[in-house]
């Protein structure tokens, strides 16, 4: 009987450990098709020329929302428009959700005093966030309009801005035009960020592969109004408004294009919270849509396969990576043979990824190998909510949408309690107990280097609020 009883004890964790390591294993092959993935669409970049040349004088409707925005924030995004060169437009504020008189009445007064062109609306309360207020534009805007132009509420916008949009619009026959989305704020201290940001556009949206199946990104997007004549609206069923409707587009095949010229320039966060919030706003937000892809019927797997890479620019699969090797841990106490090397593979996993994303940011920096490593250090110091974040989504398909907060506060916020960080050294000290070195000197290093990440991190978006004080 005791030997039976040991004979199964030794089967099931014989068991156990060989489902983590092959596991493991299917990580490993994802991470490579993924990583090469990526690569691919970085080869295939292409900074394809723009146009400026209109044919004809077509009526543009801008759309601008706001909530619980900084006012001269805002009037600076107005004056940008009042400037710009192309003069047939209509620009709609769309005041939402903001309860505080003082921060949507300075605005209206100053629209009041222009001409007829500029209008302003105030909604006490709108569902559906940002997409319900853009549906509320819909209503308001000018029957004669050709297009729709988005915009954020902190973009100023160049004064050719309407002339480029137009032109390239015309030129490449397609029904939305994405611009890339860049920044005031910045300097050489916060190229981390910039460089992080501007990734996706450089990698992903510029490939080749994306020339009619670019995925808007919410704001300097134009759109061609007969999309919403056929009873389009702004999706409400992601908290990327933006990308979701992109796929509606696709899936009526539709083209979707992207121009790699700045035509207008908006803010970074200013403060670590709300830089955080933005990427979990994304990550969330984009993994909502990439459900919504595979979900829908009339999109064929290539577009499906080529939409997954856009909506994965900001997620990671090492989840799945620091789940299999906390479980493996309970593999050290019973010395079983096979515990250190998954918890190797893992590492050997981590390090893969880290090596794909060191390639592309070198890439897109330009070869500048310390922007690349500004690049990637940021990357790291949020590489735990790509890598968990989304797997909120199997727990409750819909969250909140979260503002960027626009407002600089008197102080900055650093976190000085990393807890993934903190984590990773306390495995590291099991493994050294365990006298299983080499995987703990691996695991502590890693740790050091993420923990030395998320404090160059907080710094950048320090430099980033010194940067927009200096802008004041």
């Amino acid at each position: 009987m005791l030997h039976n009883q040991q004979f199964l004890s030794v089967s099931f964790f014989e068991i156990y450990s060989a489902a983590i390591f092959i596991g493991m294993l299917v990580v490993s092959a994802l991470l490579i098709i993924l990583g090469s993935i990526r690569l691919y669409f970085l080869n295939r970049s292409n900074k394809i020329a723009y146009s400026s040349d209109v044919k004809g004088n077509p009526k543009v409707s801008i759309h601008l929302p706001i909530c619980n925005e900084p006012p001269n924030l805002v009037l600076k995004t107005i004056e940008s428009i009042r400037s710009l060169d192309y003069e047939n437009f209509e620009l709609l504020v769309i005041s939402n959700n903001t309860s505080d008189e003082s921060l949507w009445k300075p605005v209206e007064k100053f629209i009041l005093d222009l001409d007829n062109r500029f209008k302003f609306i105030h909604i006490s309360e709108v569902k559906g966030y940002k997409a319900g207020a853009l549906n509320f534009a819909l209503d308001f805007m000018c029957d004669d309009a050709d297009y729709i132009f988005t915009v954020d509420a902190d973009y100023m916008l160049n004064s050719e801005a309407l002339n480029v949009a137009l032109g390239t619009i015309q030129e490449r026959d397609v029904q939305l035009l994405q611009f890339p989305q860049a920044y005031r704020n910045v300097s050489s201290e916060t190229s981390g960020i910039e460089i992080n940001y501007k990734h996706y556009f450089d990698c992903y949206l510029s490939s080749i592969t994306s020339k009619i199946l670019a995925l808007p990104t919410g704001t300097l997007t134009l759109i061609d109004k007969a999309v919403f004549d056929e009873g389009y609206l702004w999706p409400t069923d992601s908290i990327t408004e933006d990308a979701s409707l992109g796929v509606e587009l696709v899936n009526k095949d539709m083209k979707l294009a992207f121009c790699n010229h700045v035509i207008g320039k908006g803010t970074m966060p200013t403060e670590s919270e709300d830089y955080g919030k933005q990427f979990r706003r994304w990550v969330f937000g984009n993994f909502q849509v990439l459900a919504k892809v595979w979900n829908t019927r009339g999109i064929s797997l290539g577009k499906k396969i080529h939409l997954s890479t856009l909506l994965t620019a900001w997620i990671n699969l090492l989840g799945f990576v620091f789940i299999l090797m906390t479980a493996a841990l309970p593999l050290l106490f019973l010395n079983n043979t096979n515990a250190e090397f998954i918890l190797l593979l893992g590492m050997l996993n981590v390090f893969l990824h880290c090596l794909f994303q060191l390639i592309i940011y070198k890439n897109i920096a330009n070869n500048n190998l310390k922007k690349a490593w500004n690049g990637f250090l940021i990357h790291l110091g949020l590489i735990e909510i790509g890598a968990f974040y989304w797997m909120h989504y199997f727990i409750s398909k819909e969250k909140p949408f979260v503002r960027t907060s626009k407002f600089l506060s008197a102080s900055s916020t650093i976190n000085k309690f990393y807890i993934f960080p903190i984590i990773l050294y306390l495995t590291s000290a099991l493994c050294f107990i365990l006298q299983n070195n080499l995987v703990a000197i691996l695991i502590g290093l890693f740790g050091l280097q993420m923990m030395q990440a998320k404090f160059h991190k907080d710094q950048e978006i320090i430099w980033s609020k010194f940067n927009f004080y200096k802008q004041k």
